[in-house]
């Protein structure tokens, strides 16, 4: 030990150390006439630093200090962390995290020339053995520790965490600036994940059930929602069905819609008789259904225009059903009648004045004329559902021409005369 408190001794000859730091040569600036070393070789890092470069070494670790190639005998001095010691060869004991500096002077004819490298005393890397555990499908398995600058997992990543997608024995180096590796050697188990699938949304036939099963093969809790607590549940009726899964990790859910088909009626409604160029609109009134006619047609409807035997069958995935019609024609003569008097006096009884048709649905156009005893036109209209409330006009007998078209027939003038009573 020197005066100073460092442990100095001679490094060993004959085999460098790995914690040397070596100059190789210097050489002689002619235009100066001063020697150089600024180039040397770090033999722990195998780096070539230059002057005022650093160099990283671990606590406990030992530092040889070496000058070589030194031909012409120049006189060398050390200045280690600010004590001189003129020897070509020297070495520390680094006891603690500190920043150090070790110059190299060559005295030259007088002239020195300094080199100058810095040392940082690291701590070893803290690592922490990791314990064998159980951990959830794809969370992270994180080893960060204080101290580590790099780590090297056993699948080749370098994170300080890795992404555990399966059960198995996992390892994990960790080294420092300047200092060695740590390693360790662990056991992961991953916790089974819960899955739940309903299926798509499904229709089912009336009164049917449907078991919706959430059971998992590890513990787990579940909520329905009508928050009941078991494995399954039976549906009976239309509506949403869900259910969360809890367990160690992030667990599951689905949901499902239910629907029902109810049975159903076929109904065309009784046989009947039309009058000719009529026509009857039929309906399956079934809903949700395949629809087939007499003819192949596969609509809900059907425009009957002729006469005869119509017949459907509905049907879907629960039920089928059927009915038929027979329908047929006739020749219908229109018949009108006009009331021969009314009260329009505003009381909501007998207050128009309208013509009746016996098949309304036949007439194809309408016209109806009031006039006066002088043959004036009080009133004059094209629809048929429009009646004449006489306001304006004194109580009296009025005149009324009525011109009519009804289906398959020639166009008729009916006239007749109504009073006005009030």
């Amino acid at each position: 030990m020197d005066e100073f408190g460092y442990d100095v001794e001679p490094a060993p000859t004959g085999h460098p150390e790995v914690d040397d730091i070596t100059y190789l040569y210097y050489y002689h600036n002619g235009a100066s006439g001063s020697l150089s070393s600024d180039a040397y070789q770090d033999s722990y890092s195998n780096l070539s630093p230059h002057n005022n470069d650093t160099v990283y070494r671990c606590v406990n670790d030992t530092l040889h200090l070496r000058v070589e190639h030194n031909p012409d005998s120049v006189p060398v001095e050390w200045i280690f962390n600010g004590d001189s010691y003129p020897f070509s060869e020297l070495s520390f004991l680094l006891p603690s995290v500190d920043t150090l500096t070790a110059q190299l002077v060559l005295h030259y004819d007088n002239c020195p020339d300094t080199s100058t490298t810095f040392i940082v005393v690291v701590p070893p890397p803290m690592f922490e053995v990791c314990h064998d555990t159980t951990l959830c499908h794809g969370a992270q398995l994180s080893v960060q520790q204080p101290n580590v600058i790099s780590y090297l997992w056993n699948d080749g990543s370098s994170g300080p965490a890795l992404t555990v997608d399966s059960a198995g024995t996992y390892s994990v180096t960790v080294t420092n600036l300047g200092c060695r590796a740590e390693s360790d050697l662990f056991t992961v188990g991953v916790y089974p994940q819960s899955s739940v699938e309903f299926g798509n949304d499904s229709i089912l036939c009336e009164l049917a059930t449907l078991l919706l099963d959430a059971t998992q093969p590890h513990p787990a809790q579940y909520v329905w929602q009508d928050q009941s607590t078991n494995t399954t549940y039976t549906v009976f009726e239309d509506g949403q069905y869900w259910v969360v899964i809890t367990d160690h990790c992030l667990g599951a859910s689905d949901t499902i819609a239910i629907g029902y088909l109810m049975d159903f009626t076929v109904d065309l409604g009784p046989d009947t008789t039309l009058c000719e160029g009529r026509t009857l609109v039929l309906s399956a009134g079934a809903p949700f259904c395949d629809y087939e006619w007499q003819d192949g047609s596969t609509q809900s409807t059907y425009t009957v225009r002729y006469p005869g035997t119509y017949s459907v069958t509905a049907s879907n995935q629960c039920f089928e059903h059927g009915d038929d019609i027979t329908v047929e024609y006739e020749p219908c003569d229109q018949e009108l009648w006009m009331p021969n008097s009314f009260t329009p006096n505003g009381d909501g009884l007998n207050d128009l004045f309208l013509p009746v048709f016996a098949y309304p649905d036949e007439v194809e156009s309408f016209e109806m004329t009031i006039y006066d005893r002088w043959g004036m036109v009080q009133f004059m209209t094209r629809d048929k559902d429009q009646g004449w409330d006489a306001a304006g006009v004194p109580d009296g007998v009025y005149v009324v021409l009525v011109r009519y078209k009804s289906r398959g027939h020639e166009p008729r003038d009916v006239t007749g005369s109504v009073a006005v009573v009030r």
